[in-house]
């Protein structure tokens, strides 16, 4: 008889892997749903000659392609950034520029400044990739809640490299502030908004062995902060 190898369990995934499947399929059934509302309403308004109508229809099922097609990105970006990546030292500069960089690449228009403030100029030892993709997530977010006004502040604290976002918006309102971590979640949902930005980020920074929190901004809006060892050997 041949020998047979156990195959691992993976129960401790299972209750994950039920939740993200059933918030992906609720977020995409939504825009589905509504494309084939519009769609047969569309059909009907074309046989009775309403072509005003039915384009109108039409530009509902576009706008809600357009927010799947987001919704899909997000997901994409999701499982791209979950990859581990190589540790290593670098510059804390060539992170933020590079996240900055990103945000140019993929943010839709904004007419928000965006400034940095970069105290500590030292090196950290970190998933270069991970970090500046949480970076980057946490300014678009800003932009994306309509902030004027971003600063990308970095300091040092001891053994600790601290990165703060700072907008000038109308801030999250306390009764959220438990939730906006939460796959999923979005208070701008209708926008196409998968609400794992902020799932990301928390994740990236927790296998960086850091921390996520939120305060007030310099300027009366959001303070999304990012606290890192700025070395794996450090405590």
């Amino acid at each position: 008889m041949n020998e047979t190898i156990p195959i691992q369990r993976s129960d401790a995934l299972m209750p994950l892997m039920v939740e993200f499947t059933r918030g992906v399929a609720h977020e995409l059934a939504n825009p589905l749903n509504a494309i084939a509302m519009h769609a047969e309403l569309a059909k009907g308004m074309v046989a009775r000659g309403d072509a005003p109508r039915a384009v109108q229809l039409l530009e509902h099922i576009l706008a809600d392609c357009v927010r799947s097609a987001r919704l899909v990105q997000g997901l994409r970006d999701f499982s791209s950034a979950m990859n581990v990546g190589k540790v290593e030292r670098v510059l804390v500069r060539g992170i933020v520029e590079d996240a900055l960089l990103i945000v140019s690449e993929e943010a839709s228009e904004t007419s928000a400044l965006i400034e940095t403030n970069i105290e500590y100029n030292g090196e950290i030892e970190v998933e270069k990739g991970a970090l500046e993709r949480a970076l980057a997530c946490l300014v678009q977010n800003a932009c994306d809640a309509g902030a004027t006004h971003v600063l990308l502040v970095v300091r040092a604290d001891n053994e600790v490299v601290v990165f703060e976002t700072h907008d000038d918006g109308s801030g999250i309102p306390e009764g959220l502030h438990d939730k906006i971590a939460k796959p999923f979640f979005s208070t701008r949902r209708s926008e196409g908004h998968a609400g794992l930005g902020l799932t990301l980020v928390d994740h990236l920074v927790g296998r960086q062995r850091g921390e996520l929190s939120m305060g007030l901004a310099l300027e009366g809006g959001t303070c999304m902060r990012i606290q890192l060892p700025r070395s794996v050997g450090a405590t």
